[in-house]
């Protein structure tokens, strides 16, 4: 199974246990605050923030430790879905917060159900914020939103204590909604319809899609 089959197989999972629905936001490669690391698929349902990191038999585990620290910084839960042959290595490396998913080609096994990570900062949120989150949260902190980047997530992050978590995360998830309202929306509607989720279904969760095709 590549990594398409792998994302299939956790998404028909989640669609089965009605964790995704038309009120659940669905995406594919985030993009995290420093560029550097993308998650493969996330979702968000009730205003909790799941990641989910794939690990396919042509995966290794040498970024993993990294990756889940990372995470860990932005989200409400974290999910491993991993081959067979990574499950041991992946539990022992991990820490117990983390989900472990066994993946195989006849369905998924929960191997570790995992639990709610906790105390993420205002800071943290804030980081995961584009330009356009953070202009509005600093208008709430009475910043001014006409500064370079640097400077705005600087001088907003000394006036955080104005506000409280719950606003600053409600600002980061409009945000986020926002980004990828219609490739969710777009992949939601064929794998409800359906009932299912195939390897070419995953595609349609890339907000690039249109763009390509034009």
């Amino acid at each position: 199974m590549g990594e398409k089959e792998f994302k299939a197989a956790v998404l028909e999972r989640l669609l089965a246990l009605g964790e995704i629905d038309l009120t659940t936001l669905v995406f594919s490669e985030m993009s995290l605050a420093r560029k550097s690391r993308r998650v493969d698929l996330g979702y968000i349902r009730n205003n909790e923030m799941v990641a989910i990191e794939i690990k396919s038999e042509k995966d290794s585990l040498y970024r993993l430790e990294g990756q889940l620290e990372e995470y860990r910084k932005y989200f409400d839960r974290v999910v491993v879905a991993v081959a067979g042959k990574y499950v041991e290595g992946v539990l022992s490396s991990t820490p117990d917060d983390v989900a472990v998913w066994k993946v195989a080609s006849d369905g998924i096994n929960v191997v570790r159900k995992g639990r709610l990570v906790r105390n993420i900062s205002k800071t943290n949120y804030l980081e995961l914020m584009t330009k356009r989150e953070v202009s509005f949260l600093a208008r709430r902190v009475g910043v001014s939103p006409d500064l370079a980047m640097y400077e705005l997530k600087m001088e907003t992050s000394y006036k955080l204590t104005r506000v409280s978590k719950v606003l600053v995360k409600e600002i980061l998830i409009d945000g986020i909604y926002k980004r990828f309202n219609l490739p969710s929306n777009r992949f939601l509607l064929k794998v409800l319809s359906n009932g299912t989720v195939t390897a070419s279904d995953v595609g349609l969760l890339s907000p690039y899609l249109k763009r390509t095709a034009e």
